[in-house]
């Protein structure tokens, strides 16, 4: 008989195997936050007799945007063994862990994945990025900055330089050490390189690959710091690493912008499935930045009031706005016209054009889990 619930430390090791048999056999050294025994009331496992079957798990973070926080779950690893699939047991469990998101206050989970399971929990793969490519043809010759590779010797350095970029998930020094040997240790398919930009000896800059075997081409999976030393040092990287291009997505607020203006470029999603679990929650949260973006007076006139699966938008006396959690994620996320254009009411459609989409973090960044 099936039995539904958070990991024990006697299932610990059994729910890991799990996932490296479903997988890959390095995700307990590439998801050392995640799998960390301190984490198990985050694990969420289904067993049938003395066997893991399914299971879904989250890390919590927090995620700075400008004046606010927001607290998010990764989910990653569901995976469930082929001979009980098609009976809703990773349903049930995402049901387990979303409420155990919501007595944390948490406001939005973010799943490594998509598909029918995440759209019918209520996660929609949505998100305001620009996705650019560059060449060796775009770029631009530089002698002022020095490229190395990373240490653990700079970890402060780093966390100082990481510790200015208005939106970023907060690492303490032990999370970020664990982030960095986790999802720089390699696959059997790509490798991680992680390169420190100096100016003058200086730490200005760090950007980490994902390096696919056999590919032309680099992805961007995590950069900060001085944009214009990233940008120009993308070509003397480009040469080191013997690739032809890279691919680099960033959000539209990103200073980076100003610099990759001559690349092709493109609008792109998070390459991930949001769900807005708590959305009053997440409104709550985000109040300094909206209210600093939007004006005081005109945010003290927006109610916001959920009516079990329904969601509703109002603007002083004038007619709502009326939204699924589908309709949510985008609005919030991505802000698509055809969302916007069916508000009636001019004011509360210019008010929610000005707040949303709201700046977000590149997810598949280290805290990918």
């Amino acid at each position: 008989m099936l039995k539904f619930e958070t990991c024990t430390k006697n299932n610990h090791q059994k729910s890991i195997l799990l996932s490296k048999k479903i997988f890959k056999d390095n995700m307990d050294q590439q998801f050392l936050l995640l799998f960390g025994d301190e984490n198990r009331k985050h694990m969420f496992i289904a067993t049938d007799e003395n066997k893991v079957v399914s299971m879904v798990n989250y890390y919590k973070s927090s995620v700075n945007i400008y004046e606010s926080q927001i607290l998010v779950a990764s989910i990653g690893s569901v995976c469930t063994l082929d001979e009980y699939r098609h009976q809703s047991i990773a349903s049930n469990l995402l049901i387990m862990a979303e409420r155990k998101m919501i007595s944390e206050s948490v406001s939005v989970a973010i799943i490594s994945g998509d598909g029918g399971l995440y759209h019918q929990f209520g996660a929609d793969v949505v998100g305001d990025m620009i996705g650019y490519v560059f060449t060796r043809n775009d770029m631009i010759s530089q002698n002022e900055y020095t490229i190395k590779l990373y240490d653990d010797s700079q970890l402060d350095p780093l966390m100082i330089l990481y510790e200015q970029e208005d939106i970023r998930y907060l690492r303490t020094k032990s999370e970020f050490k664990k982030l960095i040997l986790g999802q720089t240790y390699p696959d059997t398919f790509a490798d991680y390189p992680f390169y420190l930009i100096y100016e003058n000896n200086v730490l200005v800059a760090y950007v980490i690959f994902s390096r696919a075997f056999g590919k032309r081409t680099l992805l961007i999976k995590e950069f900060g710091g001085k944009r214009e030393a990233l940008v120009k040092s993308f070509g003397t990287l480009l040469v080191l690493m013997k690739k032809l291009s890279l691919t680099i997505i960033c959000s539209p607020n990103d200073g980076i912008n100003e610099w990759l203006h001559t690349s092709r470029s493109k609008r792109t999603s998070l390459h991930a499935s949001i769900k807005i679990v708590n959305p009053s929650q997440l409104l709550k949260d985000l109040t300094p930045y909206l209210i600093k973006i939007c004006g005081e007076d005109r945010w003290k006139h927006l109610s916001f009031i959920q009516n079990g699966d329904r969601f509703r938008f109002q603007y002083k006396n004038e007619q709502p706005c009326e939204l699924d959690i589908h309709e949510l994620n985008r609005l919030i996320f991505e802000s698509p016209k055809s969302i916007v254009n069916q508000i009636k009411s001019e004011s509360l459609k210019t008010l929610l054009k000005t707040m949303f989409p709201i700046p977000f973090v590149w997810v598949n960044n280290l805290n990918y889990q």
